[in-house]
């Protein structure tokens, strides 16, 4: 599979920085929704 998003070239960076910010993105905002949620129900609980 890693043979199929080989350049050419050879440079190889573009592709992983670009899955690395993909992935911290993702992680970022599922942590944040997460969060949100714990927060409304704390919230309700009063």
């Amino acid at each position: 599979i890693y043979k199929l998003f080989q350049i050419r070239t050879g440079r190889r960076w573009p592709i992983i920085a670009g899955a690395g910010f993909g992935l911290g993105m993702a992680y970022s905002n599922c942590e944040r929704d997460i969060n949100a949620s714990i927060h409304q129900q704390k919230s309700r609980s009063c």
